[in-house]
């Protein structure tokens, strides 16, 4: 074999062996028959993989994400049981339908998290969906992100839980808009409440639709029971919301709705706000919403307007 083609070749196979796998396109079948992939290559847990929209992908047990290993659910991914997260992490995006009866990491092996975003379709649990990492020597983060689809409780008594062991590896939630629905959980818990874990606390951003401000700018979170904190920092980005046309107005929006509160939140980082707005949280009761005043973006001056124009006439006259 010609010497100079043995590093292409080497290069070829070590592409190929990090190539996505990728369903068959010709409607799916069961995840571990080789004839629902393409290249008969049925995923390993450290492999990364993708259901093509139009196939429905079926699995009778489990499915195991190590390494961080990627899956992309275009079509559809029906488990039997659960999606487990082992050491090393992986990511979970869904596009398409997702269906199993747990989502969870293994909460004390190294950099066991997850990064779970939901764009659009359905993403259901009937029975919990926890992503937790107590490694204190991790290094990666878990983050669940929201732009659109629905995330459903398809079981009875179902919660969330997004938290990591420190500071070191704080957990993210990120709702994106308004686009995205939360339907049915039980209780959320976005704070390690375990001794030593003072510095678990999920980081949670809420990004604001390109639309009204006011009641429904943004996905709430929402519980039927109880949400747990632990003085969670919170970002608001103001930057897409609508202004006022004229003046300055007050708005309140929804951020989490609870049906009880244990712990109380940290500090509001607000993004995207100008001169004579301003934004603070609120415990009302039942929910904890975010109160803002926005103004309207204000008109050149006459003044301004006027310089404009002697400044084009003057730059016209020396051209002439």
């Amino acid at each position: 074999m010609n010497k100079q083609l043995i590093p292409l070749i080497s290069l070829l196979f070590a592409t190929l062996s990090h190539a996505q796998i990728i369903s068959n396109g010709t409607g799916g079948g069961v995840f571990t028959d080789d004839t629902t992939w393409l290249g008969a290559a049925v995923p390993t847990s450290s492999d990364s993989w993708t259901v093509q929209a139009g196939d429905t992908v079926t699995h009778p047990g489990t499915v195991s994400l190590i390494s961080g290993a990627n899956a992309l659910i275009e079509g559809t991914l029906n488990l039997t049981d659960h999606l487990n997260v082992g050491t090393g992490g992986g990511t979970l995006t869904v596009d398409g339908t997702y269906t199993s009866t747990r989502i969870f990491t293994n909460a004390s092996s190294l950099n066991s998290t997850l990064d779970l975003e939901l764009t659009s379709g359905t993403l259901s649990v009937s029975n919990r969906l926890f992503i937790e990492n107590t490694n204190t020597d991790s290094t990666k983060s878990s983050s669940i992100t929201l732009s659109g689809g629905t995330l459903l409780n398809a079981g009875g008594y179902v919660g969330i839980k997004l938290y990591s062991a420190d500071a070191d590896s704080r957990a993210s939630l990120n709702i994106m808009g308004n686009d995205a629905s939360i339907s049915g959980f039980s209780f959320m818990e976005l704070f390690n409440t375990g001794t030593g874990f003072e510095d678990s606390a999920t980081d949670l951003t809420f990004k604001l639709a390109a639309g009204p401000a006011g009641a429904g700018a943004v996905t709430v979170l929402n519980t039927t029971h109880g949400v747990t904190l632990g003085g969670n920092a919170f970002e608001v980005d103001f930057t897409d919301v609508e202004r006022p046309l004229s003046g300055s107005m007050s708005y309140s929006t929804t951020l989490i709705d609870y049906g009880s509160l244990s712990g109380t939140f940290g500090t509001l980082t607000s993004l995207g706000l100008g001169a004579g707005e301003s934004a603070f949280l609120e415990n009302d009761g039942d929910v904890i919403k975010v109160n803002y005043t926005l103004a309207a973006i204000p008109e050149p001056s006459s003044l301004l307007l006027m310089g404009m124009a002697l400044g084009s006439l003057i730059a016209f006259r020396k051209r002439k």
